[in-house]
C-alpha cells in the first residue's frame, strides 16, 4: 500500500514556484512560446510521446549530476510540466538522483511536481551540507575566496610556513627557538587537520541533508522503498495499461564491490531489509562526492548474504558508497531495452554544462598540467560508460538537451537567491527549445534507421566471427 489515502489532484505547474523564479526575465520571456507548445501538445497538433492519457503526455527522464547546478534541472522539468509532460521512469546521479527521486516521490505520476519540488529545496538551506567542523570551515572558506582570495591565502600560507624559519634563523639561538617553535605547531595543526579529514574521508558527514530528506519522503508517504515503488507503480486514473508502471534508477558508485549501483534495483545486494530502506539513504549513497562528503556506509550484511549464485551479483556485508557521478554521471542507457525495436516513450535526457565545459567537449585538448591530467583522469571515468553508449545508438542524441549554466559554481552552496533563479531560468529557456524541436515521428523514424544500421552491423560481425558492443541491439 502506499501510505495513508490521499485525495489525488492534478497540481497547478505553477503550484509552490517561487515569484523570484516564475518572475525572472528568462522565464517570463520562455512564457509565451512554452503556452504555444502546450496548446499544441494538449490539441494532438504535436506529438512527443507514445504514451498520451487524458490530454497528457508520458515520457522517461534522465538527468545529469552537477551540485547545485541542479537547480537548472528543476526549470527544465517544470517547463515540460507545463507543456503537458509527465514522467514514468525517472534517473540520475548526484545531483540528478535528488531532482529524480523527488519528481517520483512528491506525487501521483499525473501530478505537476516540479513546482513543490522547488519549494522543498528553498525550505533547505543549502549551505548546511557543509555541515562539517573546523576543516569543512576552511574548505568553504577556500572555496568563497576566488582566485585573488586564495592567492593571497597561499602567500600568508606560505610566510605562515617560512617566515619562523628565517626570522630563527636571523636571531640565531636561544631566541631563535621560538619562532622554530612555532612553526611546528603550524605544522602540528595542518597535519593533524589533514589525519582527521583523510580519517574520516570526508569534511561535511551528509547528516543534515539526509535527515531534511527523510522529513521531506515521509511528509510525501514514500518514506520506504516499498512504499516509492507501489507509488511509481500505481497507474494514472482511469488507465489500465501497464505500461504506465514507473520506476527510479539512482546510480552510486559502490567501492568494496568495485560496482555501479543502481538503487534501488539493487538495494537487496546492499542493505538487510530493502523494501524497509529510507530513499534518503539512496540518495545520500548517491550524492557522496569524494572528501567533500564523508562516504555513505551501511553497517551489518544483507539478508541475502551467504553463497553466492553462479551468475548473479555477489552482496556486499559492509558497502562503502561515494558519487555516482563517478561511474556513471548521465545514465541514459538505464532504460534502453534491446527487445523492443521501437519504444512508448523517449528517454529525455538533460545535462548540464557551462560555455568552458561547451567548449572543451567540442574542441578536446591535452592536459597541460598534472592538476589538468588528474581533472581528465577523473572527467573520462564519470562520462565515458555514458557517451559511448551514445555512440553506439546515436539517435539518443536527438534526446539529450544541454543547459548552459553559465557562470555559477557546482559548489556554491551559499548562491543567491538571484543565481539560484537564473538558474531555474536556463532550465527554462533549454526545455523550450528542445521541445520546439523534437518530434515524435522523426525520432521513431531515426529510431528505426539506427536499429537497421546495427541489424546489418550483426550480421557482418557474425560473419567474421566477432562480437558487438554490449550496447548493439541484438534484434
Amino acid at each position: 500500500m502506499d501510505g495513508p489515502a490521499r485525495k489525488v489532484r492534478a497540481a497547478a505547474p505553477d503550484e509552490g514556484v517561487r515569484d523570484p523564479f516564475l518572475n525572472h526575465t528568462r522565464v517570463q520571456a520562455a512564457l509565451p512560446a512554452l503556452d504555444a507548445l502546450a496548446g499544441r501538445l494538449a490539441s494532438g497538433d504535436k506529438v512527443v510521446s507514445g504514451l498520451r492519457h487524458e490530454g497528457l503526455s508520458y515520457v522517461d527522464l534522465v538527468v545529469e549530476g552537477g551540485g547545485v547546478l541542479g537547480i537548472a534541472l528543476v526549470g527544465y522539468t517544470w517547463a515540460l510540466e507545463r507543456a503537458g509532460i509527465r514522467f514514468r521512469h525517472l534517473g540520475g546521479a548526484s545531483a540528478g538522483a535528488i531532482v529524480a527521486l523527488l519528481l517520483a516521490a512528491l506525487g501521483p505520476k499525473e501530478e505537476a511536481k516540479s513546482g513543490k519540488l522547488v519549494e522543498e529545496l528553498a525550505s533547505f538551506d543549502l549551505a548546511t551540507l557543509e555541515d562539517g567542523d573546523l576543516p569543512s570551515r576552511l574548505f568553504g572558506l577556500v572555496r568563497r575566496a576566488g582566485t585573488a582570495g586564495r592567492i593571497a591565502m597561499a602567500a600568508a600560507l606560505g610566510l605562515l610556513f617560512f617566515g619562523p624559519v628565517v626570522l630563527g634563523a636571523l636571531l640565531g639561538p636561544p631566541l631563535g627557538l621560538l619562532p622554530l617553535a612555532g612553526w611546528g605547531a603550524v605544522v602540528l595543526a595542518v597535519a593533524g587537520l589533514a589525519f582527521v579529514v583523510l580519517r574520516r574521508r570526508g569534511v561535511n558527514s551528509g547528516t543534515a541533508f539526509t535527515a531534511w530528506m527523510s522529513e521531506v519522503l515521509r511528509e510525501s508517504g514514500a518514506q520506504t522503498v516499498s512504499r516509492l515503488e507501489a507509488r511509481l507503480g500505481a497507474l494514472p486514473p482511469g488507465c489500465a495499461d501497464p505500461r504506465w508502471r514507473g520506476e527510479v534508477r539512482l546510480i552510486a558508485a559502490e567501492l568494496c564491490g568495485e560496482r555501479k549501483a543502481v538503487l534501488p534495483k539493487d538495494a537487496a545486494l546492499y542493505w538487510a531489509h530493502r523494501d524497509e530502506v529510507d530513499p534518503a539513504e539512496l540518495i545520500r549513497a548517491s550524492m557522496s562526492i569524494p572528501f567533500f562528503f564523508q562516504p555513505f556506509t551501511v553497517e551489518g550484511p544483507p539478508a541475502s548474504a551467504g553463497r553466492p549464485v553462479p551468475g548473479q551479483p555477489r552482496p556486499v556485508r559492509h558497502p562503502i558508497f561515494v558519487d555516482g557521478g563517478l561511474v556513471s554521471n548521465f545514465p541514459i542507457a538505464e532504460f534502453h531495452r534491446d527487445d523492443q525495436l521501437l519504444p512508448d516513450a523517449p528517454t529525455f535526457g538533460v545535462r548540464l554544462l557551462s560555455l568552458r565545459e561547451r567548449r572543451e567537449d567540442e574542441d578536446p585538448r591535452p592536459p597541460k598540467d598534472v592538476f589538468r591530467f588528474v581533472a581528465a583522469l577523473i572527467n573520462t571515468a564519470r562520462h565515458a560508460l555514458d557517451r559511448s553508449f551514445i555512440a553506439e545508438n546515436p539517435e539518443y542524441a536527438r534526446l539529450v538537451q544541454v543547459v548552459d549554466t553559465g557562470p555559477h559554481d557546482w559548489l556554491a552552496f551559499d548562491m543567491r537567491p538571484e543565481d539560484q533563479a537564473d538558474l531555474f531560468g536556463r532550465g527554462v529557456e533549454a526545455a523550450v527549445a528542445f521541445l520546439e524541436g523534437f518530434e515524435w515521428s522523426d525520432y521513431l523514424a531515426a529510431r528505426r534507421a539506427a536499429d537497421g544500421e546495427r541489424q546489418r552491423l550483426q550480421v557482418d560481425l557474425a560473419r567474421s566471427g566477432r562480437s558487438a558492443s554490449p550496447w548493439v541491439s541484438k534484434r
